[in-house]
C-alpha cells in the first residue's frame, strides 16, 4: 500500500539506482528482464524505467547476511544463491 510519503519519493532512473545498490546498470537491467529479483521497477513510457528508494531499501534489507553464534550464515532472502566452499563466501 503506497502512503503519502511515498508518493511524492522522488524516483531513481537505472544508473542512480544500481550505483546506490553498487551493481552495474547492465547488472539491474538484466534483474529486471529475468525476474531474478522484485525490484519493483516502474515503466516510464517505452523504454525508461524508474525505482523507488523505499523499494531499494527494502531489496538490500532482503539481502542482508546474518551470522549466529554457531558460526552457521544464514540469508535473510532466501532466493539468494548461497555461495559454495569453492567459490568463497566474497567470491
Amino acid at each position: 500500500m503506497q502512503t503519502r510519503s511515498n508518493v511524492f519519493e522522488p524516483l531513481l532512473n537505472r544508473k542512480e539506482a544500481a550505483k546506490y545498490l553498487g551493481v552495474s546498470p547492465k547488472t539491474l537491467a538484466v534483474w529486471d528482464c529475468t525476474k531474478r529479483y522484485d525490484l519493483k521497477p516502474i515503466k516510464v513510457g517505452r523504454r525508461s524505467v524508474r525505482y523507488r528508494k523505499a523499494d531499494l531499501d527494502a531489496f538490500l534489507d532482503s539481502c542482508l547476511v546474518i551470522k549466529s553464534n554457531n558460526s552457521k550464515t544464514h540469508y535473510r532472502n532466501k532466493s539468494i544463491k548461497q555461495p559454495t566452499l569453492s567459490e568463497g563466501v566474497f567470491a
